[in-house]
This record gives C-alpha cells, structure tokens and sequence, in this order.
C-alpha cells in the first residue's frame, strides 16, 4: 500500500508540473474564448532557410523590447515554423529571438477573428566586427528581386556582385543567398571596406520593363545594413513615379575609419542585370545625383 500511495504521489507531482502538451512554452492549452491561431515562419538571413527554436514572444506591452516578461511564447520547429494556438484577441508585439541573432520586433499585430498568418520573417545573424551585412526583403509579390553590389576593389578595379557573380576578386564582400520565390532575403555580406565609394541597387528580375519599378514599390521592398552591434540603417521603397526597373537605395563611402551612408532613393532603368554601368554610374551620369538627400556619417570604431 505505501508503495502505490508514493507512486500516485509522484505521478501527480509529474503532472502538477506540465504545463503544455504540445512542446511549445506558455502556450494556451485549453480553448480560450474570443482567440485565434497565429502562424508563421522565421528565415535566417544567411541561408534563406527556416530556423530551428527561435522564439516568439506575444505581448500586449507595446514598448517592450524583449520577450522576458512577455504573456505568450512559443518556438519554431525544425523547419523554422510556429503556429500559436488559442491567442487571445488584442494588440500584440511580436518580439523574435535567438542567441547570434539581432532581435526583430513585429509592431501591433492584430489579433482579431480569423486565423492569421504572418508573412516570414528573417532574422539577421550578427556580422563579426567590422564587418557589414545588407539585407533585402520584400513581398510575395514580384517573385524575384535581385540585390547588386558594386565597389571599389584592393588593386583599383570596380566590382559588381549579384546572382551572376556572387563573389568577386578583391571586393572582401559577397552575396550570400539569392532568393527567387517571394519575400527574400538577399544577403550581402562585407568582410572589409577599402577607401572609396559603394553602390547598392534592387533590380526588378521579374519584371525588368519600364514599369517593373511599380513592383518594388508596392511589395513592399526593405533593405537593412547592419553592423557588428545592430541595425545601422533601414530603406524602404519610395513611390514609384516615371520608368524604370531598378531602385538604386544608398552609396556607402569609407575613408579610414569613416563611414557614410548616403541615401539616393531614385528609380532607373537598367537594360542588362548583368552590365556593371548601370549599377555602378551615378543617375543620368551626374556627378551630383544625390542632391538633397541624407547623409549619414559613422565612425567604425563607435559602432
């Protein structure tokens, strides 16, 4: 009898202590009223592909910033997936995180009736100091956006780096995944910076008429630079207005320790993907096509 009483005893204290059923943290598990299904998928920016137990955090707290005190979590499974079940309705932040990886924040997601279904999301892994990642993504729709990297090389050349030239002699820089099926990313990654001035462009693949500018506008299309310590600087797509097929977002000067990131935000026609020059020369082949925009000046050793 005293040996049935201690297993009984033990069983309950087993139980006591689970708190899901489903192998995800914090999650409802019983039917709550008036909630819904929230699913997604989290990308690594290195690779495209899903990521395994980062999680996700549901809050109402609107200035949080990680999800340590957070209502709700779940993780991803082995193919970067998650679906939280039961969330009650409201406002929710969706902060994203895993250890090597900046943190990503999803502002006032709704929760409302109707599942909801996220679109993925890629989470930047950190570069090593000094170096520098650029990353592109965008909607489901146009397919395929390309990134284009052009700069100065160590012997003096210029370089172009895209899909058809994902590394290059002497650039200390490359593209890391191409993407060709909706959302991105498109990840350039800079090992090191040589004196001069680089150009960074997002061409409309799937659509390369004068109109194909349209597409990038409305996807909507980001692109972000990150350094070592985080989030340098975010560009999204302005309205298109005129033709073309290509956004060209910023020029990146280094001099020395120095880093400037000039914003240009212009449209233009490229009529090859694969010829340099309409990567590589300023708009209209001006010299100060930048006029007006915004310069943003850094300091490696600050960052």
């Amino acid at each position: 009898m005293k040996k049935i009483y201690i297993l009984i005893v033990i069983t309950l204290a087993l139980i006591s202590c689970t708190t899901k059923t489903d192998g995800y943290l914090g999650e409802p598990t019983a039917f709550v009223p008036n909630s819904e299904v929230v699913s997604g998928s989290i990308v690594d920016s290195q690779t495209g592909r899903g990521l395994a137990l980062a999680t996700i955090s549901f809050t109402l707290d609107q200035s949080a910033t990680t999800g340590v005190n957070a209502q709700y979590h779940t993780i991803t499974d082995q193919s970067g997936n998650f679906s939280m079940n039961n969330l009650p309705y409201g406002n929710y932040n969706v902060i994203i995180e895993l250890s090597g990886y900046f943190t990503r924040i999803i502002n006032d997601v709704e929760v409302a009736n109707g599942q909801i279904q996220l679109t993925p999301q890629t989470i930047v892994q950190q570069p090593a100091a000094d170096s520098y990642r650029i990353v592109l993504t965008w909607g489901s729709t146009p397919s395929d956006l390309d990134a284009h990297f052009t700069g100065p090389t160590s012997a003096g050349s210029r370089f172009h780096i895209y899909f058809g030239n994902k590394t290059s002699s002497g650039a200390s820089s490359n593209l890391d995944v191409d993407d060709t099926s909706s959302y991105g990313p498109e990840t350039v990654t800079i090992t090191s910076l040589v004196d001069g001035t680089y150009r960074y462009s997002v061409h409309n693949f799937t659509n390369q008429t004068t109109s194909g500018g349209s597409g990038i506008a409305s996807s909507p299309t980001k692109v972000e630079i990150y350094n070592h310590y985080g989030l340098m600087q975010s560009f999204t797509a302005p309205t298109f207005t005129g033709n073309g097929n290509t956004w060209r977002v910023f020029e990146l000067v280094a001099s020395g320790t120095n880093v400037s990131i000039n914003s240009i935000n212009t449209y233009i026609l490229a009529t090859s993907y694969s010829d340099a020059t309409y990567f590589v020369k300023p708009v209209n082949g001006s010299t100060n096509d930048n006029s007006g925009k915004g310069l943003i000046h850094f300091n490696i050793a600050e960052w």
